[in-house]
């Protein structure tokens, strides 16, 4: 993240090395990188732990699978800039078929 700068992270809470909580309490804990908005991940099978949550410092939560537009109204929250960007309104995104189990 320090050398490669990014606008935003998204970071899964089952990782193995480091857990996702774990991985945005260091990014929020650094100069460098504290300023960098954190969206942590979980999977529908399991829970967040709110208390790990709020103690990680992330801001904000989405869980898997998630839609896309929750996705992009989170991210446009936290990147302000993105809602006057030209491009915005110009992309059409298609709607991608609902999933059914079992077929």
């Amino acid at each position: 993240a320090k050398s490669f700068d990014p606008d935003i992270i998204l970071v899964d809470i089952l990782l193995t090395k480091k857990n996702g909580y774990e991985v945005s309490l260091e990014l929020k804990s650094d100069d460098q990188t504290k300023n960098i908005p954190v969206i942590v991940m979980w999977s529908n099978f399991m829970q967040l732990d709110l208390t790990q949550f709020l103690a990680c410092k992330a801001n904000d939560s989405i869980e898997k699978p998630f839609d896309s537009d929750d996705l992009r109204g989170k991210v446009e929250k936290l990147l302000p800039n993105l809602k006057s960007h030209p491009f915005k309104g110009l992309l059409n995104f298609p709607r991608l078929p609902d999933i059914v189990e079992g077929e």
